[in-house]
């Protein structure tokens, strides 16, 4: 049973294999059924009559009801070298035909059929009916017989078997094969041509949708060695495409250009050149010092030491803060710029407080205070507004400029009269009004 399933399955897949070789056609048919896209026929040439017939092109004089027709996308278009011919024709219009392949030829109009991505080879044979495909065979298996001329020129057209039993008749054989384009690169491209150091850019390779292998791209200083190499990138359709972050490797301010090289991995010789890419100096130094000393000519160019340096006089970007010893006194280092060279130096920092007069080297701001109110709202106070009251640290209240001020205590919903003594008298009233009405309802 499993061995007559594998028969049934590889003789499906035999015809279905020679139905996709046979696919592609061309016979003669009523023009009206060969619409193009409409119907999947296109027109070759327009035929009188499917028989013992005149020729010409399409769209034509003369009203012409029959065409050799093709189930594939195209028109009457010739190839340069007119490999796409069917037959030759005296005239473009109500004209005879003459074997593709006569030597020398008589006629020199050619009737011809392409289509993209097809390939179309016809010759001719003397007819041979006893043959099923009328002797195209010695032409090869895939050929196939599509007209028949009763001579090999100034005759009459018709459809394959028309002629083929007639003296000297001729078969005109064709085969049509789906063509594999080969890899054409197009260009390479920078998806941007001008970025700030530390940027990432597309760098692109674009093809004729054809090429299969892999790509290598080497980027390069213009004018320069080769700085990166990024290898093996496949095609995603027509584009081979991956990405770079930038570098600056200049002196002083000078922008740096770079292009690439896009080849082929396993054919070299099949490559493109980009255009420049311009890379400039970023804003901000490309190397974050951890400290002071950090900022020297091995990490930034000389002639921007003491402008890097000054730059972190705030506080390196990792902040160090370190405890003094004696008083705690928050402390962190500042690069400043001495006696060419970068230093770290310590400063002390906010909050201000009456400690940091004896942290060395410290200097109180002009004027300095605290917050030295104590809370009185609420309870049994009664108070329905507070005093702020200040403690200068450092200045006079006429540099501070300040006073007391008075601000509404917060409305938390206090009740003056309603103290411990109003509560036990509420309570008595309660109970009293109770025994009251308990001992009326007994009367």
């Amino acid at each position: 049973m499993k061995i007559q399933k594998g028969v049934l399955i590889c003789s499906v897949l035999f015809l279905i294999l020679i139905g996709v070789v046979s696919a592609m056609e061309c016979s003669v048919k009523k023009i009206s059924d060969c619409g193009g896209a409409s119907d999947g026929w296109w027109v070759a040439f327009e035929m009188y009559s499917e028989s013992n017939a005149h020729v010409q092109y399409p769209n034509t004089i003369e009203d012409y009801q029959y065409a050799l027709c093709c189930n594939y996308a195209g028109d009457n278009t010739c190839e340069a070298d007119a490999s796409n011919r069917i037959i030759r024709i005296s005239s473009e219009t109500n004209t005879h035909a003459e074997i593709p392949d006569r030597n020398p030829n008589i006629y020199g109009y050619n009737a011809c059929f392409y289509g993209a991505g097809y390939d179309l080879n016809c010759g001719s044979i003397n007819s041979d009916p006893t043959k099923e495909k009328l002797g195209c065979e010695t032409l090869g298996t895939t050929y196939n017989p599509i007209l028949s001329l009763s001579a090999d020129t100034n005759t009459h057209v018709g459809f394959s078997g028309f002629y083929k039993d007639a003296p000297g008749a001729k078969i005109i054989c064709c085969n049509v094969q789906t063509t594999v384009p080969s890899c054409e690169l197009d260009s390479a491209l920078w998806g941007i041509t001008q970025v700030t150091e530390g940027q990432d850019v597309t760098l692109s390779l674009i093809s004729n949708g054809a090429c299969t292998d892999s790509v290598k791209f080497e980027i390069s200083l213009v004018g320069g060695n080769v700085v990166n190499t990024i290898p093996n990138i496949v095609f995603n359709g027509q584009e081979a495409r991956t990405i770079w972050k930038t570098i600056w490797t200049g002196t002083g301010t000078a922008d740096i250009k770079y292009k690439f090289k896009a080849s082929l991995t396993n054919n070299a010789n099949m490559y493109k050149d980009s255009g420049e890419l311009v890379v400039k100096k970023p804003d901000e130094p490309h190397f974050i010092p951890s400290t002071c000393s950090d900022i020297n000519s091995d990490n930034y160019d000389n002639a921007d030491l003491s402008t890097t340096c000054n730059r972190f006089n705030r506080g390196l970007p990792q902040e160090d803060t370190n405890p003094d010893p004696i008083i705690e006194c928050l402390v962190k280092p500042v690069c400043v710029w001495e006696n060419n060279e970068c230093v770290s130096q310590n400063v002390y920092v906010p909050p201000y407080s009456a400690e940091h007069e004896n942290c060395v080297g410290y200097e109180l701001p002009p004027c300095s205070w605290r917050d030295i109110t104590t809370e009185s709202c609420g309870g049994d106070s009664g108070l329905a507004y507070i005093t702020i009251k200040y403690e200068i640290i450092s200045g006079t209240e006429e540099e501070c400029t300040l006073s007391d001020q008075t601000i509404p205590c917060p409305q938390i919903g206090y009740l003056p009269f309603f103290g411990f003594y109003q509560m036990i008298i509420s309570l008595i009233v309660i109970m009293i009004i109770h025994a009251f009405l308990i001992l009326k309802k007994k009367r």
